[in-house]
This record gives structure tokens, C-alpha cells and sequence, in this order.
């Protein structure tokens, strides 16, 4: 997007191990580069709002602790209710294999829109659209 060469763009990306803080360089160029294409501007904002709301999700399966009921149920305690933040929602929340599989089919999907943005910004970007 930035017209750097690929290695030394990766080098900036790659400088950060936080998944977020890759997200808002990455958000920081699309709004310079695609100031003046609103359309492009809109998708790439919808896009960026998805990997937010997926990425919310994964760390609540990846970092929450983690029990098994007495009904055999998975329960996860939310972090913030043990480290003392107020929150509206209970301790303990159930989670199913459904709710997994939802989650890992939506960053699928926004993994394949995420391409098509990124062949779409290019073609652009060479004047081939």
C-alpha cells in the first residue's frame, strides 16, 4: 500500500508483536493512502471494525482462565471480574463448540476479504482499475 519494497515494510510491521498495535500502523497507512478513494476507505474501515470485534473475542478464549463445571460445561472467568474491574457481566460465562467454530469461520472470511481489499488497493494503486 505504501509503495515501500516488501522486505523493508516488513520490517516496520514486524517490529511489534501486538497484534493491535500491527492493526492501527496498518489502519494509520490505509487512512493516508486511501484519503482520497472513500469508497475503498469505507470497506477498509468495515474490515478494520471486524478484525477489532474478532480479535476481542480470540484474546477472551486464548487468555481468560479456564474451568470445567460440574455439568461438564466449559466456564471462563473473565479476567477483568477477577482483577477487580467492575463489569456487567457475570464471573463465569459458558462457551460451546458452536461459538468456537462461528468465530473461527468469520476470521476465515475476513481473511479472504481482507486479500480481495488488498488485489483491489494494488490494481488500483498500478492504474490497472
Amino acid at each position: 500500500m505504501t509503495g515501500l519494497p516488501l522486505p523493508v515494510g516488513g520490517i516496520i510491521f514486524y517490529q511489534s508483536d501486538a497484534t493491535s498495535k500491527r492493526r492501527d500502523l496498518v489502519d494509520k497507512i490505509a487512512k493516508q493512502v486511501l484519503a482520497n478513494h472513500t469508497e475503498l476507505l469505507a470497506t477498509w474501515e468495515k474490515l478494520r471494525i471486524e478484525h477489532s470485534e474478532i480479535h476481542a473475542r480470540r484474546n477472551r478464549f486464548v487468555h481468560d482462565l479456564w474451568a470445567i463445571d460440574q455439568t461438564g460445561t466449559y466456564v471462563t472467568a473473565k479476567a477483568s471480574a477477577l482483577a477487580g474491574v467492575k463489569t456487567p457481566q457475570p464471573l463465569f460465562a459458558t462457551v460451546d463448540e458452536n461459538e468456537l467454530a462461528t468465530l473461527a469461520n468469520r476470521a476465515s472470511d475476513l481473511m479472504m476479504a481482507a486479500i480481495d481489499f488488498s488485489v483491489t488497493v494494488s490494481e488500483r494503486n498500478s492504474g490497472k482499475s
